[in-house]
């Protein structure tokens, strides 16, 4: 190892995570934090948007998750910082099992279709 300094980035909401590649610019993970974060708040009202218009319509699908993150918040938020690169992975708690993170993938719609 070379001993430089590595940052990354992992931004959570809705049990989803975003993490970043590593680097060893601080300067470029703090933007990268900014992005993610603007991001996670826009993901966020969409969701709190989509969850008020769909009480009452989805009673009988008490199931319903909506993403926690969009093809074209993906799509921003990489107009913002093209060099990003990202893994998404879902937090998931089941019986006795809290805080079980699946296995990241660089596929947002597989990481959707998991969440």
């Amino acid at each position: 190892a070379d001993g430089s300094p590595k940052y990354w980035v992992n931004c959570n909401w809705n049990f989803f995570r975003v993490s970043t590649k590593r680097t060893t610019s601080l300067s470029q993970a703090v933007d990268w934090h900014i992005a993610l974060t603007t991001t996670k708040e826009t993901a966020q009202a969409r969701i709190h948007s989509e969850a008020d218009a769909a009480e009452g319509v989805n009673a009988a699908s008490p199931h319903w998750v909506p993403a926690p993150m969009t093809k074209e918040e993906l799509h921003q938020l990489l107009q913002v910082e093209p060099d990003l690169q990202l893994s998404f992975s879902t937090n998931i708690s089941k019986g006795s099992l809290h805080n079980v993170h699946t296995p990241s993938t660089g596929d947002l719609e597989i990481a959707v279709s998991i969440h």
